[in-house]
């Protein structure tokens, strides 16, 4: 208790400073109001929501991990990924983004630099999907173009964009596919080498015995 004294009185005093900053900039004469305005049907479908998102993050995150530690536990995951939005919540910069894979490599005993570069990757598998979505919506938009009336310029600008985000997403994609399953389309071409090389006889004994005249 007395090693860990230092450290909860740090996080202690890190706390009330972080809670009085953002007290501050708080008009609470409106906080009631805005309470009574919530939506609560969608306020109680926001939790499980939350919760699966974090269990897909932390499903995505153990492949990107499987490489270096195939083990790894699945609850370290989770908790890596709230201990990361929660210091992008708190602190500034998104902090949280090099804390959430230090914190993992701590628990886990993986590569600071291991978990870190995974963390790259999410980032780029992330902006992908921004793109895909993008591209499919701006060029469905001619079908709901009544309700979005823009200029005949800018639909242009925007439909380029959106092909751009396809073309992106897409590379992206086909690449990620390619070195996954790569290795494996190839294996069975070294099946046969590997057979073999491990039975050197296999061929000797598979040849039949033609009588001599």
């Amino acid at each position: 208790m007395s090693r860990n004294l230092p450290k909860i009185v740090v996080v202690t005093v890190l706390m009330a400073v972080f809670l009085y900053f953002f007290g501050r900039s708080v008009d609470w004469k409106k906080v009631p109001a805005q309470i009574a305005n919530v939506n609560l049907p969608v306020f109680l479908l926001l939790i499980p929501g939350v919760a699966l998102h974090f269990f897909t993050r932390a499903l995505r995150w153990r492949v990107l991990v499987g490489p270096e530690k195939k083990d790894v536990r699945f609850g370290n995951l989770v908790v890596a990924n709230i201990v990361g939005f929660t210091v992008s919540y708190v602190l500034p910069g998104r902090l949280g983004e090099l804390a959430k894979p230090l914190y993992l490599a701590r628990k886990e005993g993986l590569r600071p630099g291991f978990t870190v570069g995974t963390v790259v990757v999410e980032r780029i598998f992330d902006m992908s999907t921004m793109c895909l979505l993008l591209g499919l919506f701006l060029l469905a938009r001619p079908l709901f173009a009544g309700s979005w009336p823009i200029s005949p310029e800018a639909g242009e600008k925007l439909t380029l964009w959106g092909t751009v985000g396809i073309g992106v997403a897409s590379k992206s994609a086909g690449a990620a596919v390619g070195r996954a399953f790569g290795p494996l389309a190839a294996q069975p071409a070294r099946l046969p080498t590997q057979a073999a090389t491990t039975h050197p006889h296999a061929r000797t004994r598979c040849t039949p015995i033609l009588p001599t005249p």
